[in-house]
């Protein structure tokens, strides 16, 4: 009997450690069921921004990244479409850049609608603060690129290096060769004087395309201007009293530098035109001056929001 109840004992805590061992594994099990209904619950999370902080942080933080990406990719193909040497090439960039910001301001509509929905106070004004930011950036961007299209004072430079000093070229010739033609003694020293005061005027003018291209202010353009009419009224002058004086060889070269002095000054007119327009200086300006400020506010107005959003989620997780 005794036998018989030692082997009851031992059966006894045998079933006891079987039972234990079973109860631990079910524990376990209901464990890893829990840890993963709570990683999968986390995992939706991430795909519904309606769910927990987690969610509303990963899906906000993703559109913040794309709006950053997007503002200083915009701010540069702006800047590559005033720089660009022809009109196809700026008004590629300037599409890009257009294109580039429709698509932050996608992505700031998708992120009212995430911060209406769970955000903060502080997250809303700082929202709210870069959309007033923004519309000053798309504001600038009407202005400027247009401006950045039409590139006249490249055209203006480059009419002036080709067709200007092709004429002006034509015209020194024909002055040398009108010297050169031979006179008496006396016409021959008139001549010279004539022709070097005709010449002097003339390069004086061409000269002062470039600054006048490259000037930004009105008043400054102006000053120029008046320097090239009067050096205008100077060689015209000179050519008038050549035509009194040259004899009938020198006519045919006086009639030869006379009509390159009057291409030139049809050049030098559509030089002025084009560089009063002034679209790549005043392009340059805004884009250096007021579109680099606001780019540089609503960068940092994108950064607090960040910040902010993190610092929620931070003390969601604690």
């Amino acid at each position: 009997m005794q036998e018989l109840s030692q082997k009851d004992r031992k059966m006894k805590e045998r079933r006891s450690v079987v039972n234990i061992r079973i109860a631990v594994a079910i524990l376990l099990c209901a464990a890893a069921i829990l840890l993963l209904t709570m990683v999968f619950s986390r995992l939706m999370d991430r795909r519904d921004p309606s769910g927990t902080v987690l969610g509303y942080t990963v899906k906000s933080g993703e559109t913040l990244t794309r709006m950053r990406i997007h503002l200083l990719k915009a701010v540069e193909l702006e800047k590559s479409a005033f720089m660009a040497t022809t009109d196809e090439e700026s008004r590629d960039f300037a599409d890009c850049s257009l294109r580039t910001a429709d698509a932050v301001e996608r992505d700031r509509r998708e992120l009212k609608g995430l911060i209406d929905d769970k955000g903060t106070g502080e997250e809303k004004g700082l929202l709210t603060e870069f959309g007033a930011c923004w519309e000053k950036f798309r504001e600038i961007d009407r202005e400027l690129l247009p401006l950045s299209t039409e590139n006249t004072n490249i055209k203006a430079a480059r009419l002036s290096h080709t067709k200007g000093a092709e004429a002006i070229g034509r015209f020194e010739r024909a002055m040398a060769q009108l010297v050169e033609g031979g006179s008496s003694a006396e016409a021959s020293l008139r001549i010279l004087r004539l022709a070097y005061q005709a010449v002097t005027a003339a390069l004086t003018v061409y000269n002062l395309q470039a600054p006048h291209i490259d000037e930004a202010q009105d008043a400054k353009m102006d000053e120029i201007e008046s320097i090239m009419k009067s050096n205008e009224k100077r060689a015209r002058a000179a050519l008038k009293d050549l035509a009194r004086i040259v004899d009938p060889r020198g006519r045919t070269f006086l009639d030869a530098a006379s009509l390159s002095f009057e291409d030139f000054m049809k050049v030098n007119a559509a030089v002025i035109r084009l560089s009063r327009i002034n679209s790549n200086v005043k392009s340059l300006q805004i884009s250096l001056g007021r579109k680099r400020k606001v780019a540089a506010q609503c960068e940092e107005i994108l950064n607090s929001l960040q910040e902010a959003i993190r610092a929620k989620s931070f003390k969601a997780t604690k």
